[in-house]
């Protein structure tokens, strides 16, 4: 596995869908994406749902612990070799990945 690509997630289910469609569209193929949902009360479990039939999503659930202990839970799942931050409003470009990669290597 090249990259891990950590998303941590509460109370954003407007913002989270665009977020984890865009990291699954890169074009460089080889990468996973762990999902973080820190305690959120809110729709956040159910716009992930659908992307857990996508081999590449590791999806968790944690009680509400701040943004910081997502990401570290999210981090101690990864398997990668690179780690790529992407918040859950974010929208990644389709070659954010690849260029990345092609850098560190």
């Amino acid at each position: 596995m090249k990259a891990s690509v950590l998303i941590p997630t509460r109370n954003r289910p407007v913002f989270l869908q665009k977020a984890v469609a865009s990291v699954l569209a890169q074009s460089h193929p080889d990468f996973e994406l762990i999902i973080v949902n820190d305690g959120s009360p809110d729709g956040s479990a159910a716009v992930i749902k659908p992307y857990l039939e996508d081999p590449r999503v590791k999806y968790v659930e944690q009680p509400n612990a701040g943004v910081a202990a997502a990401r570290n839970s999210a981090l101690r799942l990864a398997s990668g070799r690179y780690v790529g931050l992407c918040d859950q409003d974010d929208e990644w470009l389709p070659n954010k990945a690849a260029k990345q990669v092609a850098y560190l290597e």
